[in-house]
């Protein structure tokens, strides 16, 4: 299987891109395709390349901006996206049941279940992100102020 890494080189987590490397190495996965990008926001790029090499399971280093955009990418095509979530929030990572170990995570990408999502024109985090916002409100007591009424 030809595996790929797309990872935001500005996002650390336990060992870092290191660990991430030795975790693919141990699993027999020894030459990834390898892209690290200083922003998100270039992540596009990366993936694009990933998919002319025929690429057929990608690990995406980072939180759920790097996630919604590589999302944006590979959406209709048969490659696997792998979390490894390395993000602030790491929001769909959370609602999929990814831990934020790295050789957990790794395992998973090879190992788990493939499952397919309805990225429904690229809004998944983004919903996501709202429900995460609207549930913090209230628990916040933030309901009065209107951000977690009755509008949503």
């Amino acid at each position: 299987m030809k595996v790929g890494v797309i990872a935001n080189s500005g996002k650390s987590l336990d060992g870092g891109l290191l660990e991430l490397r030795r975790a693919l190495e141990r699993a027999g996965i020894a030459n990834p395709l390898w892209h690290e990008v200083p922003k998100s926001r270039k992540a596009p790029k990366a993936m694009r390349r990933l998919l002319e090499s025929k690429t057929e399971l990608v690990f995406v280093w980072g939180g759920d901006g790097m996630l919604q955009r590589c999302i944006d990418v590979v959406a209709g095509s048969d490659v696997a996206l792998a979390i490894v979530p390395a993000g602030t929030s790491n929001l769909l990572a959370t609602n999929l049941g990814v831990p934020e170990d790295i050789e957990q995570a790794v395992e998973i990408g090879l190992e788990g279940e493939r499952r397919r999502l309805d990225v429904a024109g690229g809004v998944v985090i983004g919903i996501a992100s709202l429900c995460a916002l609207v549930l913090a409100c209230r628990a916040a007591g933030a309901a009065a102020t209107g951000l977690a009424g009755e509008r949503l």
